[in-house]
């Protein structure tokens, strides 16, 4: 009798770890994209923030960046979380809010905006739907 095989363990998509590398990164871009695409269809837990006259729609805080990534894929650290939100940041997938730490953190009095179309939209991921990244 041959011994069963044991069930491997689900791989974790890997994060760059440079600004670099996180500009090619088509997991960054895929994940930032259907966050984009969730925030349209409206499956965001998105608020209106208001900072003197101007409001900003399509705002969430530190901790529900993270909650939403974790959602979309539960396997990832609390650092890769974390780290995936740095790099939308960066790529502008998320915009900071006035009175907003310059970097991302998970607080829930931390503010970001989901804008609707990223000022660099070159990753063939952006625009597409998150039903087509989901489906594969």
């Amino acid at each position: 009798v041959s011994p069963s095989p044991t069930p491997e363990e689900p791989q974790t998509p890997e994060i760059a770890d440079d600004s670099e590398a996180a500009a090619n990164d088509p997991i960054v871009h895929s994940y930032g994209a259907l966050m984009m695409a969730d925030c349209k269809q409206q499956r965001l837990p998105t608020k209106e923030k208001r900072y003197g006259l101007k409001a900003y729609k399509n705002c969430m805080s530190g901790k529900d960046v993270i909650q939403w990534i974790k959602k979309m894929e539960p396997s990832y650290t609390p650092e890769e979380s974390i780290q995936m939100a740095s790099r939308w940041l960066e790529l502008g997938y998320l915009k900071l809010l006035p009175d907003s730490p310059n970097s991302f953190t998970t607080a829930s009095s931390a503010w970001y905006m989901v804008p609707k179309k990223r000022e660099e939209d070159s990753h063939p991921a952006v625009g597409v739907s998150s039903d087509q990244l989901l489906s594969g």
